[in-house]
């Protein structure tokens, strides 16, 4: 459902808007929708998201939390997609955008008083389990592009994961082949549902 209502966004977007805008060459003009705009929305989309988590409205925190996925993915792929300058540096903001909202879901959950001390600690250990899955993966997809390439393997993260031969690496990504991002806001959907 998710990538469905994404691709007719984006689709809808690109084919009504953002090609009308370049084919006019109206693009530098007062009226023009800049991308980094989405992610602006975001961050409105994460307010409302925490502001109906609190009252525990589950359908309602549901939709802003998907819109808020949605709204930063537009943003990265019609910059990808348009490859548009822009003044602001877009994927500083979408890193900033997502561990902003990861950041504002721990305190909340934390300093929460609606939620039993049980319940949050399995909240803010499967998140963070996830999360550190998910970090493995793209580090190890890193690593083994750069072992394709024949490149040295740089990374802040680098001693952590220094694991020596092409089966341990591909047994990992194996095991954590579900642990991506758009599975990281069903799995936050699925948690709250559950434990909060």
């Amino acid at each position: 459902m998710y990538q469905f209502i994404f691709n007719y966004l984006f689709n809808s977007l690109k084919n009504n808007y953002y090609d009308l805008k370049i084919k006019n060459n109206t693009l530098n003009t007062i009226n023009y929708f800049k991308f980094e705009y989405f992610l602006y929305i975001k961050f409105y989309f994460i307010y409302l998201f925490l502001s109906h988590l609190k009252h525990k409205q589950f359908l309602l925190y549901s939709i802003y939390l998907y819109l808020q996925k949605i709204s930063g993915e537009l943003c990265m792929e019609l910059n990808n997609h348009y490859s548009i300058t822009s003044e602001n540096n877009i994927d500083f903001l979408y890193q900033t955008s997502n561990h902003f909202f990861n950041l504002l879901l721990f305190c909340h959950i934390y300093f929460s008083k609606n939620i039993y001390i049980i319940n949050k600690f399995f909240i803010i250990l499967n998140i963070s389990l996830f999360k550190l899955g998910n970090i493995t993966q793209k580090m190890y997809k890193k690593r083994i592009k750069c072992i394709e390439n024949g490149d040295d393997f740089e990374d802040s993260f680098d001693f952590l994961f220094l694991i020596p031969n092409m089966e341990n690496i591909n047994k990992t990504l194996l095991k954590t082949k579900f642990m991506n991002d758009n599975n990281f806001y069903v799995f936050i959907h699925f948690i709250l549902f559950i434990f909060y």
